[in-house]
């Protein structure tokens, strides 16, 4: 204990300190020279994100081993500004190198060397691409009447893609200028309305002046039938008084005598009826 902790230390007596920072910047201007720059990686303890298979002994390296990686950066290599970071590590079982990368495009990590994955999730779509390409050419290619009807499913969906971006174009085009379509659409409404109430207004006034004819009519024949009765009443007085009593019937002074024409008339109608004066005639009168 007491050696590891001595303060004194021996120097000896041709020690020069010039000497040992020459030799310092002797050995930086040739690793200058060399352009030989250092790599600085980090020891990180880590678990391995997947499940991988050892190359070297074909042991499994299951996700969730603990393992001593060494981390350092890619140079000259990102994704949207990200960078991308590569692991060293080593199986547990013969020390075999398994080195993987981040993969930020997709979210997930990339194996370059080391090892194999038992499931690559990229691998799997590619290969799940591949057999349906595969399996779709050989149908096409056994059937050809599959390929025709595929050819016109096919221009059928462009058409009827085209028809839903025409479709929406339409409805973009109309909701740009929807205030003015607005105001027109008020307009014709109010300009639809204010008709429906003039004709409105106009079949009430023709009706009601259907009625007040109606009522008018009713009215005159009302007046003309008591106007009948009461002429009738008059004109049979008359000749009741002119057969019976032998009377005249005109007074050419009487002012109170009404229709006289009409009484003349009637009185001559009368007159044939009674057989008094046959063969009469206004003219003899």
């Amino acid at each position: 204990m007491s050696d590891r902790k001595l303060l004194n230390r021996y120097y000896p007596p041709d020690f020069d300190p010039e000497k040992l920072e020459a030799g310092k910047k002797v050995l930086r201007a040739a690793r200058k020279s060399k352009n030989v720059k250092k790599k600085r990686m980090l020891n990180i303890r880590m678990l391995y994100p997947f499940t991988v298979r050892c190359n070297g002994c074909g042991d499994y390296l299951y996700v969730g081993t603990k393992f001593n990686s060494k981390v350092e950066k890619v140079p000259n290599e990102d994704y949207l500004g990200i960078p991308i970071w590569r692991f060293h590590g080593r199986c547990t079982q013969c020390g075999n190198v398994i080195v993987f990368r981040t993969n930020p495009k997709d979210g997930n990590y990339e194996l370059e060397s080391g090892g194999k994955r038992n499931f690559d999730p990229k691998r799997d779509e590619e290969l799940a691409a591949k057999s349906a390409r595969e399996i779709l050419e050989e149908e096409l290619s056994l059937n050809k009447d599959k390929a025709l009807q595929r050819k016109v499913l096919d221009t059928a969906e462009e058409i009827q893609t085209q028809d839903i971006l025409e479709e929406l174009r339409r409805i973009n085009k109309r909701l740009m200028n929807r205030d003015e379509l607005e105001k027109e659409a008020l307009q014709l409404l109010n300009k639809e309305r204010s008709t429906l109430l003039c004709q409105f207004l106009d079949d009430e006034v023709q009706s009601f002046q259907i009625r007040e004819k109606l009522r008018e009519e009713e009215d005159f024949e009302l007046q003309r039938s008591k106007w009948s009765a009461h002429t009738e009443a008059k004109l049979l007085k008359v000749s009741d008084e002119l057969l019976y009593n032998n009377t005249p019937f005109i007074e050419k002074e009487d002012p109170n005598l009404y229709a006289r024409d009409e009484v003349f008339m009637k009185y001559i109608e009368i007159k044939r009826d009674c057989d008094l004066f046959k063969g009469y005639s206004s003219e003899e009168e």
